[in-house]
């Protein structure tokens, strides 16, 4: 899935995809209309899971949801978890570092600010939330200014660039 903006449950209803079918979300940046519907779907995908039966749950344990996305969105989901005592699908997520933001009031490209307001150490999850280990900090390549997020198997990439 790319963005998860609010409503994309309700989207996905029409369609012949179930929550369970997500296995990676991408965010292309951090805009309240690519990340409202996440906190959301990430609770649904835990409603679903814990609906199965016990063999159904158990085949799932290992499953997660990859979340790639720019720095702050870790911070986000942590803080979206713990302020509503929501139980997230299990997850991770993979924050691409330097992604510039375009100011919806300026207009202007900047930097995430690197406070601990939008940084968190990804070696320290919130198990009670859902969060797991294996999120990474991903670096843009100096070669050629792009972040390579993922190879799969069958050969393809999936990169992100600027």
């Amino acid at each position: 899935m790319f963005d998860c903006g609010e409503g994309t449950q309700i989207k996905m209803q029409k369609t012949a995809l179930t929550l369970n079918d997500i296995t990676k979300i991408f965010v292309t940046h951090c805009h309240g209309d690519h990340i409202f519907g996440l906190p959301g779907i990430l609770c649904g995908m835990g409603q679903a899971r814990r609906n199965r039966g016990p063999s159904a749950r158990k085949a799932l344990s290992s499953d997660r949801v990859e979340i790639y996305g720019p720095v702050g969105l870790r911070a986000y989901l942590r803080y979206a978890a713990k302020t509503s005592h929501a139980f997230f699908a299990p997850y991770v997520v993979h924050e691409l570092e330097d992604i510039p933001m375009v100011s919806s009031h300026t207009g202007k490209e900047t930097l995430p600010h690197r406070d601990s307001s939008v940084t968190c150490d990804p070696t320290t999850p919130s198990f009670a939330n859902g969060e797991l280990r294996g999120g990474q900090q991903l670096p843009r390549s100096s070669e050629d200014s792009c972040w390579t997020l993922f190879h799969r198997e069958d050969g393809m990439i999936v990169r992100q660039h600027h």
